[in-house]
């Protein structure tokens, strides 16, 4: 995205939005047990708390194509941006997707905190300490992303370094674990880790349509999204079963992109 095209859509925004068990955590993204409060932010009272559908909130969301009406948030590049207000730019834009497609759908939705940090942090409800080398993780007991600005993953790169839509793949992923807590369905013993890592990686590829649908996408950021998740795929050999396994990167890619292709989050619902 050029400067020519960044500088347009500064002009046309009115409101500029800033734009994914313990275990789980000790993964590096996300989960635990959440009593998945009812979801408000400012929703209408006639809107149905998610957690008393589960996983069949999915199939009733809205795709994303064309773009949702609205405030219409965009992404930019993140040329003139820190990482730091490029998290927050992106939560933004992810929290007014998400919560674009509940109120369509008749459901209420929380928004989820964003917070990037260099040094070891509190994690309330979570973590006494989060440590930058843990990864990037969401925490459902205050429903916050916390993401390492230092992670690196085994490619030897922070995702910064790799791409602004790298960053973007790895928080779209982070909020979705917070739209799995909203439905209640986060911390079902019933699933793998693994599944609910993957269903996370799908959803970010509905987000990831959404910003494709308004042409803001700059050549190059889909495979930056892919780099991302490829770095952070189980070793070889890691057992499906693991309470520690994300999925290969052939499973991760599939998985990202049976969202972004669809734009329907109906697609990621579990089997």
């Amino acid at each position: 995205m050029d400067n020519g095209t960044i500088n347009r859509l500064l002009r046309t925004l009115s409101v500029v939005v800033v734009l994914v068990s313990l275990v789980l955590l000790a993964t590096a993204c996300g989960g635990g047990t959440s009593s998945t409060p009812p979801a408000q932010d400012g929703n209408r009272e006639d809107l149905q708390n998610p957690a008393e559908a589960g996983e069949k909130v999915l199939t009733k969301l809205p795709e994303v194509n064309p773009p949702l009406e609205g405030n219409n948030p965009r992404i930019v590049g993140s040329q003139n941006m820190t990482t730091q207000q490029f998290v927050q730019f992106i939560g933004a834009n992810l929290n007014t997707k998400w919560q674009a497609v509940f109120k369509d759908a008749g459901y209420a939705y929380s928004k989820v905190k964003f917070v990037p940090y260099n040094k070891p942090i509190p994690a309330g409800g979570c973590l006494r300490i989060a440590a930058p080398k843990i990864g990037p993780f969401y925490c459902p007991q205050n429903m916050t992303v916390y993401y390492p600005l230092p992670w690196r993953e085994h490619g030897g790169q922070t995702p910064a370094q790799i791409g602004d839509f790298a960053v973007a793949t790895i928080l779209a992923h982070e909020s979705g674990h917070h739209v799995q807590n909203l439905m209640g369905i986060l911390g079902n013993p019933k699933l793998y880790t693994i599944q609910r890592e993957l269903q996370a990686d799908c959803l970010a590829g509905v987000w990831g349509r959404s910003v494709y649908q308004e042409g803001l996408l700059e050549p190059g950021d889909v495979e930056e999204g892919i780099q991302a998740v490829d770095d952070a795929a189980d070793l070889p050999g890691t057992p499906q079963k693991s309470s520690r396994a994300h999925g290969s990167a052939a499973q991760r890619t599939d998985s990202f992109f049976t969202g972004y292709k669809s734009g329907q989050a109906g697609q990621c619902k579990q089997e």
